[in-house]
C-alpha cells in the first residue's frame, strides 16, 4: 500500500517538474542594428536550438532588446535584465558586454562580437562572464593580406570612432601592422555617421591605395557610403570583418560571425545542462572571404598591381564637386531654417528630430516599393505634421519654443526608430532618385531652386508680409484682428516639411538612413542663416529677397568651410570646435565694422 502510493506521489512529481518545469529566461542584447552582427544572434539561437533549447519547445524564454547605437537605452535595457531578473544575459558586441559586466556580478553573461577582456579594460576576468572573444592578431593578418595580394598598394586610409573601445585597439594594432610592412597609414576620426561622407571624401582626397574598415560601429552603420565612395574613385576595401564582403569590401580575414555566435550558444547550452560557467574562449572559425566581382575587377591575385582609374587632380575635382552637392543640399535645410529663426525668430529644434524623420520614411517608402513621387508628398506631409505639434505646444500650451521644440524632437527620436525598424536603413540596392540615371546636379538644383523661388513669392505676397511683421512684433498683429498663433503654426509647418525633404535627400545621396544623422543639423541651418546675416550687413542691405538668397549662399559657404578645413589637415575631431569659431566669428563681424 505504502509502496503504490509512493510509486503514485513519484509520477506526479515527475509529471510536475516536465511540465511545470519554468522556462529559462535569456536577456538577449546587442549594442546596434547591423545585418552583419546580426548574424552572430542568428547563430546564437541556433545553437541553443539544436541542443534542446527553443521558445517552441517551451523550455526557453527569449527577451530581445536593440540599445540601436544609443548608451543611455544600453544602460536602460541592461538594468532592466537585472531587475526582471533574467537567468542569463546575451551581450553582442563591444559596448553590450561592458555595460552587462558594469550592471551585474551574479547573472551569468555570454559573450559575442567582442574583444579579449583586457582590451575591455577589465583587470580581471568577472566570475560571470563566459562566452567567446577575438584578439586583434586577427587584425594583423588581414592587413597582410593587403601587401601579399597588392604588393604596390603603399598609402592605406581608414576611419575610426575614438569613443569606441574596439575600434581604438583595433586602430592601434593596424598602427603597428602598417609600420611593420612598410605601409603609409591615413586615418581620420569620426564622431557619427553624418560625417562619414565628408570625411571620406577627404580622405581619398589623399589619393590612398586601400581602404581598411575596422571593426567599427560606424564603419557598420554607414558603409554604403564608404563603399559607394571607394567604388566610383576604384579603390578596393580591404577588411577584418567577413560579414562586410556581401556589403562591398573586396576581401576580408575575419571571425565568421555566425560561427561566433553559434560557439558562444553552445557554451550557454554546456551551462544549462551541467551548470557549470566555461571561462571566455577564443572563437575558433575565421575565415578569408573574397568578394567575386570586386577581387576580379580590382585584379586582386598573387603578384596583382590596382588598376587605379584616377589621379590626384581627379579626385581633388570630384572632392570639390561633392563639397558643392552637400552645400546645396544644406541649402535646403537652410531655406526650412529660415523661417523659424528669420522670420519668426524661433530656435526651433524640432529640426534635428523632423531632417531625420524624412530620411526614415524615405528608407520605409523605398524597402516597400512605393512610388518615389508618393514617398516624397509624405515626407513633406510628416514633416508639417511634427512642426505643427511644436507649434500647438507652443502657442496653445504657452510652452517655451525651445522648450516645445525639444520635446517633439525627443519623441521624433522614438518615431523614427519606430518607423525604420532599426537604427540604420541601407539604400543603395534600392532606386532613389540618385540612381535613376539622372544627374545629382539636376536633382538638387531643381529642388533648391523651387524652394528658394517660393520663398521668395510667399515672402512678397500679404501673407508673408504679416509673417515676417509677427516675428518683429507680435502684439501689434492683435490690433488688426490677425492670429499670431495660426500665422506661426502655418510657418512651423512649412519649415519642418521643407527640413524633412532635405533629410530625405541626403540619405538618399549618401546611401542610407540613420537613426543619429539629424543631431545637431539646426546648428548647421543656424550657422548658414547667420553667415547670411553678415553677407547682408557687407552688401549693406535688408531686402527679404536678398536675405533668402545670402541664407541659402551663407550655408553653401558654411559646408565649403568644413570641406576647406578637412584639407587643411584640420582633424574631423575638431570640425564641431571649428564650425562654432566661424559662427561666432559671423556673429561678431557686423558688430566689429560698426565700432
Amino acid at each position: 500500500m505504502y509502496r503504490y502510493i509512493l510509486t503514485t506521489l513519484f509520477i506526479f512529481y515527475s509529471i510536475v517538474q516536465v511540465f511545470g518545469q519554468k522556462p529559462v529566461a535569456i536577456g538577449f542584447v546587442q549594442a546596434i542594428e547591423d545585418a552583419t552582427i546580426d548574424q552572430a544572434r542568428k547563430g546564437y539561437f541556433d545553437a541553443l536550438a539544436e541542443e534542446g533549447y527553443s521558445e517552441k519547445k517551451g523550455n526557453l524564454k527569449i527577451i530581445y532588446r536593440n540599445a540601436q547605437g544609443n548608451i543611455a537605452n544600453l544602460n536602460t535595457i541592461e538594468e532592466y535584465f537585472v531587475q526582471k531578473p533574467v537567468d542569463i544575459i546575451a551581450s553582442n558586441t563591444t559596448l553590450a558586454t561592458i555595460s552587462a559586466v558594469n550592471k551585474t556580478q551574479n547573472i551569468p553573461i555570454f559573450m559575442m562580437v567582442s574583444p579579449e577582456p583586457a582590451l575591455m579594460q577589465l583587470n580581471t576576468t568577472p566570475k560571470n562572464l563566459s562566452g567567446t572573444y577575438e584578439t586583434l592578431h586577427y587584425i594583423d593578418t588581414a592587413v597582410s593580406m593587403i601587401s601579399e595580394l597588392l604588393p604596390k598598394a603603399k598609402r592605406i586610409g581608414t576611419i575610426y570612432n575614438a569613443s569606441e573601445p574596439n575600434a581604438s585597439n583595433a586602430l592601434s594594432r593596424l598602427e603597428k601592422q602598417c609600420k611593420k610592412l612598410n605601409l603609409v597609414l591615413i586615418t581620420k576620426p569620426v564622431t557619427q555617421s553624418s560625417e562619414t561622407q565628408m570625411v571620406v571624401q577627404s580622405l581619398v582626397n589623399e589619393d590612398i591605395d586601400v581602404f581598411f574598415a575596422l571593426p567599427d560601429n560606424i564603419i557598420f552603420s554607414s558603409f554604403e557610403t564608404i563603399y559607394q565612395i571607394c567604388e566610383n574613385k576604384n579603390i578596393p576595401i580591404f577588411t577584418s570583418e567577413a560579414g562586410l564582403v556581401s556589403r562591398g569590401a573586396s576581401v576580408a580575414f575575419g571571425a565568421d560571425m555566425y560561427a561566433w555566435g553559434y560557439q558562444t550558444g553552445k557554451m550557454t547550452a554546456f551551462y544549462l545542462k551541467n551548470g557549470i560557467l566555461l571561462a571566455p574562449t577564443i572563437v575558433h572559425k575565421r575565415t578569408r572571404v573574397y568578394h567575386p566581382t570586386l577581387a576580379n575587377k580590382y585584379g586582386i591575385t598573387k603578384n596583382s598591381t590596382i588598376q587605379k582609374t584616377t589621379n590626384s587632380k581627379q579626385i581633388s575635382q570630384s572632392f570639390l564637386l561633392s563639397t558643392v552637392l552637400m552645400g546645396m543640399l544644406l541649402s535646403i535645410l537652410g531655406l526650412g531654417v529660415f523661417i523659424s529663426f528669420k522670420v519668426f525668430k524661433i530656435p526651433d529644434i524640432t529640426a534635428d528630430g523632423s531632417y531625420t524623420l524624412g530620411a526614415s520614411v524615405t528608407a520605409i517608402g523605398l524597402a516597400y516599393h512605393i512610388p518615389i513621387g508618393i514617398t516624397l508628398f509624405l515626407v513633406l506631409l510628416l514633416g508639417g505634421l511634427s512642426g505643427l505639434c511644436s507649434a500647438i505646444i507652443h502657442t496653445k500650451g504657452k510652452v517655451n519654443p525651445l522648450l516645445a521644440g525639444i520635446l517633439v524632437m525627443t519623441a521624433l527620436y522614438s518615431v523614427n526608430l519606430g518607423i525604420m525598424g532599426r537604427s540604420n536603413v541601407p539604400l543603395l540596392e534600392y532606386s532613389t532618385l540618385f540612381q535613376r540615371g539622372i544627374s545629382a546636379w539636376i536633382v538638387i538644383t531643381v529642388f533648391l531652386s523651387v524652394f528658394t523661388l517660393f520663398w521668395l513669392y510667399l515672402f512678397q505676397t500679404d501673407l508673408g508680409l504679416v509673417m515676417r511683421a509677427t516675428g518683429y512684433n507680435e502684439n501689434m498683429l492683435s490690433s488688426i484682428a490677425v492670429s499670431a498663433s495660426y500665422l506661426k503654426i502655418l510657418g512651423l509647418i512649412l519649415s519642418n516639411s521643407v527640413i524633412a525633404l532635405a533629410g530625405s535627400l541626403v540619405a538618399q545621396y549618401q546611401g542610407f538612413a540613420d537613426i543619429n544623422m539629424g543631431i545637431g543639423i539646426m546648428l548647421s541651418g543656424l550657422a548658414g542663416i547667420i553667415l547670411g546675416e553678415s553677407l547682408e550687413h557687407l552688401f549693406r542691405t535688408q531686402k527679404i529677397g536678398y536675405s533668402i538668397l545670402f541664407s541659402v549662399l551663407g550655408c553653401m559657404i558654411f559646408q565649403g568651410m568644413m570641406s576647406f578645413s578637412l584639407t587643411l589637415g584640420i582633424s574631423p575631431n575638431w570640425l564641431k570646435l571649428v564650425s562654432a569659431v566661424f559662427v561666432l566669428i559671423a556673429v561678431v563681424l557686423p558688430v566689429v565694422r560698426k565700432k
